[in-house]
C-alpha cells in the first residue's frame, strides 16, 4: 500500500488561508467575535511575513508587530466590504490592507508652518476682545461640559480596564505606558512575541467594546 503524500509547509499555508477566508466570511455574516479571534491567531503569521516584506522593500525600520496591530484593526473594521468569492480571498485582501498600513506609515505628518510678516499682509488686526461677563459665563460652561466628559470617559476606562485579565493588564501597562517593545516583554515573561501581540489586540479590543458599550449605556 503506498504512503500517503507529505504536506509540504506551502500547501500546510494555503490551508490556513483557505480556512481564514472561511473564517472572515463567517464574521462578515454573523459578526462572530470568537471567529474573528481564530482569524487573528491563525493569519497572524502570514500577516508578520507580509508586514515584513513590504517594511523591507521600503526600508522602513519599523516593527512588523505594529503593522500587523493596525492591519487587524482594519479586517475588523471593514470585514463587510469582504467577498470571499474564491478560496485564497483572504490572502489577496489582508494582502492588500497590509501594503495600504505601511504606505500611510510613509506619509509624513504635515506641520503647521510660522506665519510670515507676508502672511498677514492685508490682513485685518484687530484689537483684543474685552472681557465679556456674557462670554465669560458661556466659556466656563462649555470647560465644565468638558471636564464632565473627560470624566465619564476616564470612568469607563476605568470600569472596563478593571474587566481585563491580569495578564491583558500587565502586559498592556508595559507597551503603554512603560513603553517596552514586545520583544523585551516576551523575554521577561518567557512567552513568544507573537503571543504578547495577541495579548495586547485582545485587551485592546475588549477595552474598546466594553467603553463603547458603558458610554451608550
Amino acid at each position: 500500500m503506498p504512503l500517503a503524500a507529505p504536506i509540504t509547509p506551502s500547501k500546510r499555508t494555503e490551508s490556513v488561508l483557505t480556512h481564514c477566508t472561511d473564517l472572515l466570511a463567517l464574521f462578515a455574516c454573523t459578526g462572530d467575535r470568537r471567529a474573528f479571534d481564530e482569524l487573528a491567531s491563525l493569519a497572524g503569521p502570514f500577516l508578520n511575513r507580509r508586514a515584513s516584506a513590504e517594511l523591507t522593500k521600503r526600508r522602513l525600520p519599523l516593527d512588523p508587530g505594529e503593522v500587523v496591530q493596525e492591519a487587524l484593526l482594519n479586517i475588523y473594521r471593514y470585514a463587510k466590504s469582504f467577498r470571499p468569492t474564491v478560496p485564497h480571498a483572504f490572502a489577496t485582501w489582508s494582502s492588500r490592507i497590509v501594503a495600504n498600513v505601511v504606505l500611510r506609515m510613509l506619509r509624513p505628518r504635515k506641520k503647521p508652518r510660522p506665519l510670515s510678516i507676508e502672511d498677514l499682509d492685508g490682513v485685518e488686526l484687530r484689537a483684543p476682545v474685552r472681557d465679556d461677563p456674557v462670554r465669560r459665563i458661556g466659556d466656563a460652561e462649555e470647560r465644565q461640559a468638558l471636564c464632565a466628559s473627560m470624566t465619564l470617559w476616564l470612568q469607563c476606562y476605568y470600569v472596563s480596564y478593571l474587566g481585563l485579565t491580569d495578564l491583558q493588564k500587565r502586559i498592556l501597562h508595559r507597551v503603554e505606558i512603560v513603553g517596552e517593545s514586545y520583544s523585551e516583554i516576551a523575554a521577561d515573561l518567557g512567552m513568544r512575541v507573537e503571543a504578547v501581540k495577541m495579548v495586547v489586540y485582545r485587551g485592546r479590543k475588549k477595552l474598546q467594546q466594553d467603553m463603547d458599550r458603558l458610554a451608550a449605556s
